[in-house]
């Protein structure tokens, strides 16, 4: 009888699982990727492509792995940030209230381009995002795609944060300068903007055209934030740089 009992409810948790899979793999389709890229774009200005496939890994954490992803500052063709793969470990009931609620991100192989032209300007810009969003907001609200809300702002928020391996490409053409920095790695926990410091840990090699071997820098920091990171203190500062070492803090 005991058994009987048992192989029911394992039966029905099965069926539950099974239900909760198919919704949660609706979920995050073709509707969820535009979802993904709307509340991206209205909350940074900046577009999240995800050009690869979508996965999903159900254990120990619900996470989803976007595949071939970059980011694009609208007003500019060259890629700002990419990599193969980018794991994002989500709160799965903020993603049902058309929030995007990321417990982590990580990326093992990220690139990122900093460009200027010749006239000096950045193609990691605000300028023009600022324009594009003031003409958003004076402009009747367009019916979404997606789950967002006109009366309700879609929350767009990353909690922890885990780069490992990554580059950068820096460049400005009106200056003539030319730097990459490679292996760098990055972790922060408990990014938040209520005031609560969080902590950052910074590593890479840094070389410029005309240097022969690249110098390791290594930076730690405990970062406090206001209301949409607009006000932000650097304490606890720990800067490396073989063989030196400063101490310090900026507010």
């Amino acid at each position: 009888m005991k058994l009987k009992i048992f192989l029911r409810i394992l039966a029905a948790s099965s069926a539950v699982l099974i239900i909760a899979s198919i919704i949660f793999i609706r979920l995050i389709d073709t509707e969820s990727r535009d979802l993904i890229k709307e509340i991206a774009l209205s909350r940074t200005g900046y577009e999240l492509i995800i050009a690869g496939e979508i996965e999903i890994d159900f254990f120990p954490k619900p996470t989803l792995i976007l595949n071939d992803t970059r980011l694009l500052n609208p007003s500019y063709r060259q890629e700002l940030a990419s990599t193969s793969a980018l794991s994002l470990v989500i709160d799965t009931s903020a993603l049902l209230r058309g929030d995007l609620y990321v417990r982590e991100l990580s990326t093992d192989d990220l690139h990122i381009n900093v460009y200027s032209d010749a006239t000096g300007r950045s193609i990691w810009s605000a300028e023009k995002i600022k324009e594009s969003n003031d003409i958003t907001k004076n402009s009747p609200a367009p019916q979404s795609s997606g789950q967002l809300s006109d009366e309700k702002p879609a929350s767009f928020v990353i909690e922890n944060v885990r780069v490992a391996n990554a580059s950068i490409d820096i460049q400005n053409v009106n200056q003539g300068l030319r730097y990459s920095i490679n292996n760098m790695s990055f972790e922060s926990r408990n990014i938040n903007k209520a005031g609560k410091p969080f902590d950052i840990d910074l590593n890479f090699n840094f070389l410029n055209n005309g240097m022969g071997d690249p110098l390791p820098i290594r930076l730690n920091s405990r970062i406090i934030t206001g209301n949409n990171f607009e006000e932000i203190s650097i304490a606890d500062i720990n800067f490396s740089l073989t063989p030196m070492l400063v101490s310090g803090s900026i507010i």
